[in-house]
């Protein structure tokens, strides 16, 4: 009897075994992916639903997400690599990742946070030795396989709470921590870095005995004045920059080291490898002024890093409210946006619909500042459809009064 039972239970295990699909990074799961790049999702679910030997989901997942991680790491073996969802859309682009590897380098570093593993996969060219830690087990295996794939040899992984994997290291063992914290709580984004996991605040002790120096990746949407606020009592030597690429801000980085201190600059990055630094040059403010021959938007990382107006004194320019600039001759070089004006007048609802009527204008992109009214809003009144190249600023002068500006966008390097 017992023998029977022994066998039965040996029978039932293998045939569970026999069940279980197949790993998503299983050989023929790889190659049925491949074959099958051109389905979506959806059309993979209802297609190859019935295989139970094979993870379905995690395979349209997959389909879901290559595309996109095409064109965020283009430089990749992207079709041999696995993703998840949220993993991918809070990773760094090639283009951020390569230009932190650019900035940090020596013998031992760490990311406390690894995620993906896209940002350890650059920055492990520059160590000697590169540790990753992810406290989400299925994302440190897919990050075992896309480290194998681009057979990055020199990391080391750990699947633990990142403050608990630091106690295991002598004093001053890192050259390098880097840190893109949790910025989830309750399944919600926050920009809040009290609420970032780990706590970078409550941990500085663990993480500085370890670490000689620190980066710490925030959301682009952090105020300035909290990053200062906040970090930079951690540390006597404090510098933070704003990334962006190809004209949108998509992190702030924060550097508690003695090679990077000073005042706050602003990195743009292209999608060509070209990289532009700015810092503040002045302490002076912009003179407000009216619109004259071009009207001129800077960078969201210039804007959020406040060098909107050494920027202004480097091309001449006038403020005409909030961050919109003016001047009168071309500002060549300028990091952002240029228009040439058409015309500007004062605004009414009336006399807008009258302008656009007059010249046929029905499609227009719209900005306002200082008004009540949205620029969708006010877009739907006026019965714009959006697009096209003629752009409509609305917006409130400095004494009260209320005035319109039609201008085209220029090509600029930026």
């Amino acid at each position: 009897m017992l023998q029977e039972a022994f066998s039965l239970v040996f029978t039932s295990t293998q045939r569970l075994k026999h069940l279980m699909p197949l790993p998503l990074h299983h050989p023929e799961i790889l190659a049925v992916l491949t074959e099958q790049a051109m389905l979506t999702a959806d059309e993979f679910v209802l297609r190859f639903g019935t295989h139970t030997e094979w993870p379905v989901q995690e395979m349209a997942q997959q389909l879901y997400c290559r595309p996109r991680a095409q064109r965020k790491l283009p430089a990749l073996p992207t079709d041999a690599m696995l993703f998840d969802r949220e993993a991918l859309e809070q990773c760094s682009s090639q283009w951020t990742a390569s230009y932190k590897a650019s900035l940090l380098s020596g013998t031992h570093g760490i990311d406390l946070c690894g995620g993906l593993g896209i940002d350890s996969a650059f920055l492990s060219d520059t160590f000697e030795h590169w540790h990753y830690n992810e406290q989400q087990a299925q994302r440190c295996a897919t990050a075992q396989h896309n480290f194998t794939t681009l057979t990055k040899n020199n990391i080391t992984i750990h699947n633990d709470d990142g403050i608990a994997v630091l106690k295991q290291f002598a004093d001053d063992h890192f050259d390098w921590l880097y840190c893109d914290p949790s910025r989830r709580t309750q399944d919600k984004r926050t920009v809040n870095l009290l609420h970032y996991q780990p706590d970078i605040l409550a941990n500085a002790a663990d993480i500085f005995r370890v670490a000689k120096r620190v980066c710490i990746k925030l959301a682009p949407a952090t105020e300035p004045y909290e990053i200062q606020r906040l970090l930079a009592p951690l540390s006597k030597q404090f510098h933070w920059r704003a990334i962006s690429l190809a004209g949108e801000c998509k992190e702030i980085l924060v550097f508690l080291s003695s090679e990077y201190d000073g005042p706050a600059s602003a990195t743009l990055l292209t999608h060509d490898g070209t990289v532009r630094e700015y810092t503040q040059t002045t302490s002076d403010s912009a003179e407000m002024g009216i619109p004259t021959q071009y009207i001129l938007i800077p960078d969201p990382a210039i804007i959020r890093a406040g060098l909107v107006d050494s920027i202004a004194h480097t091309h001449t320019a006038q403020r005409i409210c909030g961050n919109w600039l003016s001047c009168t001759q071309y500002p060549t070089g300028f990091p952002g946006r240029v228009y040439t004006i058409q015309t500007c007048e004062t605004f009414s609802k009336k006399k807008l619909h009258t302008y656009c009527t007059s010249i046929s204008l029905d499609k227009a992109h719209l900005a306002t500042h200082g008004l009540p009214v949205t620029a969708a809003d006010l877009q739907r009144s006026l019965r714009l459809h959006n697009g096209g190249d003629n752009h409509l600023f609305i917006y409130t002068t400095a004494d009260h009064k209320k005035r319109f500006i039609h201008a085209k966008r220029l090509e600029t390097t930026i």
